[in-house]
């Protein structure tokens, strides 16, 4: 089955997009007091309960990209700071959109702005870009490899097949004008780094603990079941450590031994989990 995101500007509950199948969105960061279309935090609370995958994009004016290296460092500065406000890892791509059609020159303007975002916040990786084809197949073939959407717009019928996401037209959800993506099933499910791995965000949430999980969990399910997996082990350590160190084992153990243990047993919870 066909799996559909959709990118907006408004409002739409968690559960609403889950029951109706969404469980990809294309959200903006920004400060929501003075651009309307920025996520709340209580917004990307709703979201991640019901376990909508959430890819960040960042967009000043449609032609903000236009300022090349420069502006690419400086608003990859800004982009990064909200979605770590947000609670975003560090690592977690984010989208820059050239909303307008682009002339070569024009082009190369933005692929200069995407190197600027990408040595001001962390390598190429963590760059992705919303545009018209030309502009995705530079920036693909130059090693921008973060999420990628191919705009219908200005692209001429061409699709750009290494895109994360491909924009379909338009469609109105919860009184809500979004544009609908088609998914690349093909990364999702098969050369995405994200594919059959616990989240990021887990794994920085729980270092010693979100690694040792095991299986297979596609990105609508990872955050759901990585995050009460890790928290159930996370849980599990703590009552382990508070019973040692009030001497319910009736043994006198180090701190390093301590957290040895409960490490062991975390390790153990994760086995389970992933079976």
């Amino acid at each position: 089955m066909t799996r559909h995101a959709l990118d907006y500007t408004g409002r739409i509950p968690g559960a609403v997009l889950r029951q109706l199948g969404y469980l990809d969105v294309f959200r903006y960061l920004g400060d929501p007091n003075v651009w309307p279309k920025a996520m709340t935090q209580s917004e990307v609370n709703d979201l991640r309960a019901n376990g909508i995958r959430i890819h960040l994009n960042y967009e000043q004016t449609a032609d903000f990209m236009l300022g090349g290296y420069a502006k690419g460092q400086s608003f990859a500065r800004e982009a990064r700071r909200w979605a770590s406000l947000l609670g975003f890892s560090s690592n977690e791509p984010i989208i820059y959109s050239a909303d307008i059609q682009l002339t070569p020159g024009e082009r190369d303007l933005a692929l200069d702005f995407l190197t600027g975002a990408a040595n001001a916040d962390g390598g190429r990786s963590n760059v992705g870009v919303y545009g018209q084809y030309d502009l995705l197949k530079r920036a693909i073939d130059v090693g921008h490899i973060g999420w990628q959407t191919n705009a219908t717009a200005w692209s001429n019928g061409q699709v750009e097949s290494r895109a994360i996401a491909w924009q379909h037209g338009q469609i109105n959800v919860h009184g809500i004008d979004c544009d609908l993506n088609e998914m690349n099933e093909g990364l999702i499910h098969g050369g995405n780094a994200m594919s059959g791995q616990i989240p990021q965000s887990i794994r920085d949430k729980w270092p010693s603990i979100a690694g040792q999980f095991t299986g297979t969990y596609d990105d609508s399910s990872a955050i759901i079941w990585a995050d009460a997996g890790a928290r159930y082990a996370a849980q599990g350590v703590d009552d382990i450590k508070s019973m040692l160190r009030t001497g319910g084992s009736g043994l006198t153990l180090s701190g390093a031994d301590i957290d040895a243990i409960a490490e062991a047993v975390a390790r153990k919870l994760g086995a389970k989990l992933g079976a």
